[in-house]
């Protein structure tokens, strides 16, 4: 009993060096290999008794490879990756060393340490800006994402970021390496990601103030001192129309933008990165602009012919989003009085006043006294 027992506690021994050999492997491949390795060895164990010898686990994983058509180890290859990811784990603390050998250099580290959560906020901000050149569709560099998805991206950025320079979610050895190395990155890319940010802002800043300056300040409508893009129009019953067709006084038609041709650039960015524009309605022609709502096409839906003049891609053009689905509607006029408000009624015949008597008495005369008849003559 104590002999087989003996026997089993050296094959699990065994097998463990052999699967330790074979940990390079695919997980599917290396159960594939191993699979029922202990019942295997114990059958021949029990056949062969005393003379049963295990052998060398390191030979026998070659066997294994060799019997499975599976190319054998590589371990210049590990070991490399290993040195690697020690010498990336070495690179901080001999870092500080050096930095802290003066006192000049020792205090500055101790405020740096303290800027440690504003670094990780910066190192997420760094990887959400490179990800973003990698896997979106933005043709500008934003400080920050014009999208919910980019919202959303950043966010995981961060909040990775945080946790890594706490300590935490590093489930693997590896993970490590990783870590400083992205942080190596970073801070090589971060002076290019933040020019490239401040330089787009910049840049889409001083071409609507330059191209505002150029502009006619009387031409194009305007509310509260600021350009109005676009129109909307709802019935009393608070439905939104289509297709509205808007004149001053003069029969003059109205439009929005004080220059038809570049209006599509005070538009704004639509959800998928991309600046979209407002174009006339497509039945009136080029003189739609005041046919509203006017429709809207992202800058990709745009270009240009040899006279400069917009040629707009009609596959890429949809209806404006609307402000509200729906307006409040209008109140009902209220009802006229009609014991106030009413044509006053005519007198029936027999209803009139009657008229006073004439006075039978001699006028007054203007000092009071009353004047007499003369007296007859003869």
């Amino acid at each position: 009993m104590t002999a087989t027992a003996s026997a089993s506690t050296a094959i699990r021994e065994f097998a463990a060096a052999v699967r330790a050999a074979l940990d390079d492997l695919p997980a599917d491949d290396l159960d594939e290999l191993t699979e029922g390795l202990e019942a295997d060895l114990l059958e021949q164990a029990t056949d062969a008794g005393a003379d049963f010898t295990l052998g060398d686990p390191q030979a026998y994983a070659e066997e294994l490879r060799a019997a499975a058509g599976l190319p054998q180890r590589d371990d210049r290859r590990t070991k490399r990756g290993e040195q690697f990811y020690a010498w990336l784990g070495e690179i901080p603390s001999t870092a500080a060393g050096r930095i802290r050998s003066t006192r000049f250099g020792s205090a500055a580290l101790d405020f740096a340490v303290s800027l440690r959560p504003f670094w990780w906020v910066l190192r997420g901000w760094v990887v959400f800006q490179i990800l973003a050149r990698m896997f979106t569709s933005w043709e500008f560099h934003f400080a920050l994402p014009p999208t919910a998805s980019g919202w959303l991206l950043l966010t995981s950025c961060l909040v990775v970021s945080i946790q890594w320079g706490r300590g935490r979610w590093l489930f693997w050895k590896w993970l490590h390496g990783v870590k400083i190395l992205v942080s190596i990155i970073a801070v090589i890319t971060l002076p290019f990601m933040g020019a490239a940010a401040v330089g787009t802002q910049s840049s889409i800043a001083h071409a609507r103030e330059d191209y505002a300056m150029g502009a006619e300040p009387s031409s194009g409508l305007r509310m509260n001192g600021s350009d109005v893009t676009n129109i909307f129009a709802y019935d009393a019953d608070g439905t939104p129309l289509r297709e509205v067709q808007l004149f001053d006084q003069t029969g003059n038609p109205l439009m929005a933008s004080y220059d038809p041709g570049m209006s599509w650039l005070w538009a704004g960015i639509d959800n998928s990165g991309y600046e979209f524009g407002y174009v006339p309605n497509e039945r009136a022609g080029r003189s739609g602009w005041n046919v509203f709502p006017l429709d809207t096409v992202d800058a990709r839906g745009l270009s240009y012919d040899r006279d400069g003049r917009e040629v707009i891609d009609r596959s890429r053009v949809t209806d404006a989003p609307l402000p509200f689905e729906k307006a409040r509607p209008l109140s009902a006029l209220p009802e006229p009085d009609d014991a106030t408000e009413g044509p006053s009624e005519s007198p029936a015949p027999g209803d009139e006043t009657p008229a006073a008597p004439e006075s039978t008495e001699p006028d007054a005369v203007p000092d009071g006294s009353q004047q007499l008849a003369p007296a007859p003559v003869g």
